[in-house]
């Protein structure tokens, strides 16, 4: 989809509707019947996110996606790439220029990347070499003459998640964020919501294929309440790694778009998100570590707290999160896939003041794609199940009997009142 589809003036009207408190999916329709295009709710949400934040592109620059990159001499190189950080002067590559740079002792890798204009931030030297070498020609006399040459090559490979520092990563998911503020549209609600978002696994997942429920959600969600909790035990992403698709430990998956499978996160908690914060007294956000994506998951819920920094919004890389809801309500949440077995005592010895001050205690997970709930001596315990759909593995093996659902459950201020299928 052409980034020219999205004109300034459009991309405006959108900013307005989502302001007026309108979802993605209105308006895409409103957009389309205004403009007479033909945006999907997920593209309208991509292009208005990068507008948002400063980044969007009203014309596609060219991208450099060479694996292996060789410096060429000559006069006739196409020049014009970077500068010398040194100098501040363009680098040029004649003769001349490439054995001044060849005699540079203390040039770096991001200084030989530069030279031909490849950004160091994105690319990583795999290898190097350089070299003087002798040219033999004929003068006018037909006499050999010997010119002195320079030349040298290096191969670079793409960053990937295990190439970037912590720092580098969240600086990919934070630069140039834009904080969005919103305005609270209720405050009369009675009853509290807990939001149990586990084991969506985008990239397996689409957005467009969860996109009814998501409306459901966000239904639900507009009936105003007094406290709304987002408990998010991740795998909302099915790969921990940006250029090849495997779990955090290693495990090869079957290969995702990486890029759409954080935009469809984007597009799923994002909505979710603000209608939560709008129509409820109290909101609060929580993130657990899990086995999928345990750094990007951690990285989606660190762009959360940035978009959204007045909201409550926790993002500590944690196995498991306590909270309370109401006045005597103890939830802890884990993925599953660590210390499920010792849950409930877990609870008691980590966290003994909500232990002590709750007359409710539940402990939820996800992680086995199937739901069971147990009474395990005063403290109920939800195994989630989930929205995503079967995977090429789960077909395989024949884990394809389970419901495809996802929980919210709705209290008072002391126990379980309803859990709300979707």
């Amino acid at each position: 989809m052409a980034d020219l589809k999205y004109s300034h003036e459009l991309l405006e009207k959108a900013k307005q509707l989502r302001n007026d408190g309108y979802h993605y999916f209105k308006i895409a329709e409103l957009i389309n019947q205004e403009f007479g295009s033909s945006i999907t709710m997920s593209g309208i949400n991509h292009a208005l996110n990068d507008y948002l934040r400063g980044i969007y592109r009203f014309q596609k620059p060219k991208k450099q996606k060479q694996a292996q990159l060789k410096a060429k001499a000559g006069n006739d190189f196409d020049a014009g790439f970077d500068t010398d950080k040194r100098t501040g002067k363009p680098f040029a590559f004649g003769q001349g220029q490439l054995a001044d740079f060849y005699k540079w002792q203390d040039k770096t890798p991001e200084d030989i990347m530069r030279f031909v204009g490849v950004d160091p931030d994105e690319w990583e030297i795999e290898m190097f070499s350089g070299g003087q070498h002798e040219v033999v020609s004929k003068d006018s006399d037909n006499q050999p003459q010997v010119t002195p040459a320079y030349s040298f090559k290096f191969r670079a490979k793409p960053k990937t998640a295990d190439d970037l520092s912590i720092d580098d990563l969240i600086s990919l998911f934070n630069e140039r964020i834009t904080p969005v503020k919103l305005v609270k549209q209720i405050d009369n609600g009675t009853k509290n919501l807990l939001v149990c978002i586990d084991d969506i696994h985008m990239g397996i997942t689409k957005l467009e294929d969860i996109k009814s429920q998501l409306d459901e959600i966000l239904g639900l969600i507009m009936q105003g309440w007094k406290e709304i909790h987002i408990i998010q035990l991740n795998d909302i992403l099915h790969s921990d790694s940006i250029a090849q698709s495997r779990t955090t430990r290693g495990t090869e998956l079957d290969p995702i778009d990486f890029q759409k499978a954080v935009r469809d996160a984007e597009g799923f908690l994002f909505p979710i998100i603000e209608a939560s914060y709008k129509y409820s007294k109290e909101m609060h956000y929580y993130q657990v570590r899990a086995n999928h994506d345990a750094t990007t998951g951690w990285m989606l819920s660190e762009m959360i707290r940035t978009r959204y920094p007045y909201m409550n919004i926790e993002v500590e890389d944690q196995y498991r999160k306590a909270f309370k809801i109401g006045k005597s309500i103890g939830i802890m949440a884990l993925h599953g896939h660590e210390g499920k077995t010792r849950a409930s005592m877990l609870m008691a010895t980590e966290y003994p003041e909500l232990w002590a001050s709750s007359t409710y205690r539940m402990v939820i997970y996800g992680h086995y794609h199937s739901e069971v709930v147990k009474d395990d001596y005063g403290v109920v315990e939800h195994q989630l199940g989930t929205l995503k759909p079967a995977d090429p593995y789960e077909s395989k093996k024949g884990y394809t009997m389970s419901t495809h659902k996802m929980q919210c459950m709705v209290f008072d201020d002391e126990t379980l009142k309803a859990i709300r299928y979707i």
